[in-house]
């Protein structure tokens, strides 16, 4: 049967004549062609055109990211090719783990066992599905332990493989690391603080990251809760929108900024637990911002060990405290914002109604005016202003330079000091000028010039 997904271009038309290739040679079926090609067989040309064609790839993109383009490069020159037709498994819980899967193309659905206590059955269920660029099968790799999920295809998948020595030597030491940081970032949330380690680990397949950009919204208040938020990095805000009903029929929208998450919070759990809609609306507010992001059946699921939804509310109570206080406070203060006896009413849940209020304000008496009295700048203010302009450093004493000729004929109050050492010529009256202080100069040379000249100011 023909798959339409072997003719699927994987680049941009611009990207094809940048590097001189035709969409024939773009194809999913192209890079299929080479990842069947033994490795001993490929040249630097071939791997060069493979990690071409996978550079649109999400897994890709991360780790070049992450580690550089070399490690694409290496990758290329080690992985293969396998498909799985529909409703075909992977693999299954409780096997081996010999590899690492890159999905280029298709959608898996990622199978967990539960245990159903009423019939002591163990049913699997669906936790998670992944797309195109999506990565799976690194625990079993990274931990040394059988699969803990099965893998079951929804539609025909096509896989980039890579054997365990493989991964493990290209990208392995950087994904242990990557994961035990994860496990540890979880073990630091209060939520996960009491849970062993081995459930975490079970735990991150059930989380999925999401990036945002400054100002994009995450959820808007009144929408139905589908997923519990932990903020990784950056940092989002938490906000509620109050109309407010000037006395006629104009109406203002008051934003009340109500917290601010940064790494390590946890919101949307109130609202899955209780079953009720987001009563605020969730922007990021940082440059950039991740998001870790489990299903709100999957953390009810997690969370079944709870007597019941009221006892996880409980534990986190003075947290939402703070925010309906935060909210309440803000209503106190338009409500007794009144002006000369006129007073403003909210009215409903978030509606805010202020009535006109008449503010007179006292005109001033032509005849009561204040005069304010300047004293006239001297000779000496006006130069100091006028070399503070030019940033020039001013000085009330002066200082001659040394062997000047000086002009006796002028009044300006220059401070001068003979030397003993000095052979003077009487006929340009040189003399020696000193810093306050009692530094001589001494065995200088004489100008060629007979032209006084001013040194700058010391």
């Amino acid at each position: 049967m023909f798959d339409s997904a072997y003719e699927k271009i994987l680049l941009p038309m611009r990207s094809l004549r940048e590097h001189g290739l035709t969409p024939a040679e773009a194809t999913l079926s192209q890079v299929i062609k080479l990842l069947n090609m033994k490795q001993t067989q490929r040249s630097p040309k071939h791997i060069a055109i493979l990690q071409l064609l996978t550079s649109n790839i999400k897994f890709f993109q991360q780790k070049v990211l992450e580690m550089g383009p070399m490690i694409h490069y290496e990758c290329c020159s080690k992985i293969t090719y396998e498909f799985f037709p529909n409703n075909s498994n992977v693999f299954e819980h409780g096997s081996y783990g010999k590899k690492f899967y890159i999905i280029l193309d298709g959608t898996v659905a990622v199978m967990m066992p539960v245990k159903n206590e009423e019939v002591n059955e163990i049913s699997f269920m669906q936790i998670n599905e992944l797309g195109n660029g999506d990565s799976f099968g690194e625990l079993a790799l990274l931990k040394d332990q059988p699969r803990i999920a099965t893998i079951r295809c929804v539609t025909n998948v096509h896989l980039a493989v890579l054997n365990k020595d493989d991964y493990m030597k290209i990208i392995g030491k950087v994904e242990a690391k990557k994961l035990d940081a994860l496990i540890e970032f979880l073990k630091g949330i209060p939520l996960f603080s009491c849970w062993p380690r081995k459930k975490i680990e079970k735990m991150t397949y059930f989380f999925t990251m999401l990036s945002y950009k400054r100002k994009q919204v995450v959820f808007e208040e009144g929408d139905s809760p589908k997923l519990v938020y932990i903020v990784n990095s950056g940092e989002f805000e938490l906000k509620k929108f109050i109309d407010v009903k000037n006395g006629g029929n104009l109406r203002q929208r008051i934003c009340v900024k109500v917290a601010l998450l940064g790494p390590g919070e946890v919101f949307g759990e109130k609202e899955v637990a209780l079953g009720k809609k987001y009563s605020y609306s969730c922007v990021c507010y940082s440059t950039f911002g991740e998001l870790l992001v489990i299903s709100n059946e999957n953390f009810m699921m997690k969370f079944r060990d709870q007597k019941n939804n009221e006892d996880l509310i409980d534990k986190r109570k003075v947290k939402y405290k703070i925010r309906d206080e935060r909210l309440k406070n803000f209503q106190k203060i338009i409500q007794g914002s009144t002006v000369e006896g006129n007073s403003s009413s909210i009215r409903g849940s978030g509606s805010i109604e202020i009535q006109e209020c008449n503010v007179h304000r006292r005109s001033q008496s032509k005849n009561t005016k204040n005069y304010q009295r300047f004293s006239p700048l001297s000779k000496k203010d006006l130069e100091k202003i006028k070399y503070k302009a030019l940033g020039i450093r001013h000085s009330k004493r002066k200082y001659i330079d040394i062997h000047a000729p000086i002009d006796l004929t002028t009044n300006e109050s220059i401070f001068k000091t003979f030397s003993p050492r000095l052979e003077t010529d009487p006929s340009f009256g040189e003399m020696i000028a000193h810093r306050p202080g009692g530094y001589y100069r001494a065995n200088l040379k004489r100008p060629r010039s007979h032209i006084k000249r001013l040194s700058d100011p010391l």
